[in-house]
């Protein structure tokens, strides 16, 4: 669908102005529908979240829109808290990193 054959289509079907008024409204309001499921569709955002929690309960969760920049903090929070990069957490401090969606 374009929007000229909508207004096209809305005039051949319309036996007046108001008719063509009314059909020309429903077929732009059709198209914003549509443009608005594909960008829900397609433009969903994902995001980084690097979580810092203390003793279970939350310190801190950042959101980063660059995975790189997300895998830094959450290295760096990972040897603040235990003096290395180490594999397996065991202590006080846990450090998460995770995706998440975007969504208004």
């Amino acid at each position: 669908n374009t929007i000229e054959c909508d207004v096209n289509d809305a005039l051949e079907n319309a036996g007046s102005l108001d008719e063509f008024k009314a059909n020309a409204s429903n077929a732009m309001n059709d198209l914003i529908s549509e443009a608005k499921e594909i960008k829900d569709t397609l433009g969903k955002e994902t995001v980084h979240v690097v979580i810092h929690l203390f003793e279970g309960i939350l310190e801190t969760a950042v959101v980063y829109r660059s995975q790189d920049k997300a895998r830094k903090d959450y290295e760096k929070r990972i040897i603040e808290a235990y003096g290395e990069l180490v594999d397996e957490q065991h202590g006080k401090d846990e450090i998460l990193m995770t995706e998440a969606e975007v969504v208004e």
